[in-house]
């Protein structure tokens, strides 16, 4: 059995429990489609991510979104969350305060402000 590194994160929260919550899979790349909505599935929260190594020329990391039924282009509480974890977890390092994330949806330009242990992250829709 493989094991991979999970994290549940609340976004959008100034105090634990109030944000959407957000499961956080990393180095899924290993993790079939079938695989990946399975998990996202079995967690049963509003939407999982998976991180991958990125493909797209210029991305910083790459994240594939899943809903307990189906995969997502783009989703907004997703997305900032998992540019705060990749953050946080040391998977990037801001450029200038600058990420790109890649997604279903393209390449979504990330700003980041503040302490690593604390960013406050900003990114525009596709």
């Amino acid at each position: 059995m493989t094991a991979y590194r999970y994290l549940q994160l609340d976004v959008f929260a100034h105090q634990p429990g109030t944000g959407n919550p957000l499961g956080v899979v990393f180095d899924a790349d290993g993790l079939s489609t079938d695989r990946m909505q399975a998990l996202a599935a079995w967690l049963n929260l509003s939407e999982t991510v998976f991180f991958l190594r990125p493909t797209a020329a210029g991305a910083d990391y790459h994240v594939r979104i899943f809903t307990p039924a189906s995969e997502l282009p783009f989703a907004g509480h997703p997305s900032v969350g998992a540019a705060w974890a990749a953050v946080t977890c040391g998977l990037v390092q801001p450029r200038d305060g600058a990420l790109v994330q890649q997604c279903a949806a393209g390449l979504l330009p990330v700003q980041v402000t503040g302490p690593a242990n604390a960013p406050t992250i900003q990114l525009a829709s596709p």
